[in-house]
């Protein structure tokens, strides 16, 4: 049996406190590229935690698919899109893990996704390149520290 993962055990117990841990308004950079998103794009949200960028792009009328490893926030986004009214293909996945070749969106988002170590960045943001379609769009927002 595998030793448990501290920081999937941390993330996991940090979701399940009450509330949202980062709110339910989006990230405001994403809110302010808001003239440059159009109904019936295609959205992946990286990351998302309990949902709150993915529920926003959903409730502008994107197409989104939205992962994070921790299936107690998956839990909370897939409520808090219900209670929104909108629609969000959710899916547990680590960003390591993640097959960015699978499609291509005409938005990334990778919003607070610092946790990914100097060494996997690159590969992560080459995946994430992948994603993207001809044209398409990339935010991320990254913070040192929490």
């Amino acid at each position: 049996m595998a030793a448990p993962d501290p920081e999937f055990e941390r993330w996991n117990n940090r979701f399940a406190a009450p509330g949202f841990v980062f709110g339910t308004a989006p990230n405001a950079f994403l809110a302010s590229q808001a003239p440059r998103l159009k109904r019936g794009m295609s959205a992946l949200c990286v990351a998302d935690g309990e949902g709150r960028n993915s529920v926003w792009l959903a409730s502008r009328g994107l197409n989104v698919t939205a992962f994070d490893f921790s299936p107690v926030a998956l839990a909370k986004a897939q409520a808090f899109a219900a209670r929104s009214g909108v629609k969000v293909d959710y899916r547990i996945s680590t960003v390591e893990s993640w097959n960015w070749d699978e499609r291509q969106y005409d938005v990334v988002a990778g919003i607070f996704f610092q946790f990914v170590g100097p060494a996997e960045r690159a590969r992560v943001f080459s995946g994430m390149a992948r994603a993207l379609k001809p044209g398409g769009r990339f935010a991320t927002v990254m913070k040192c520290g929490e």
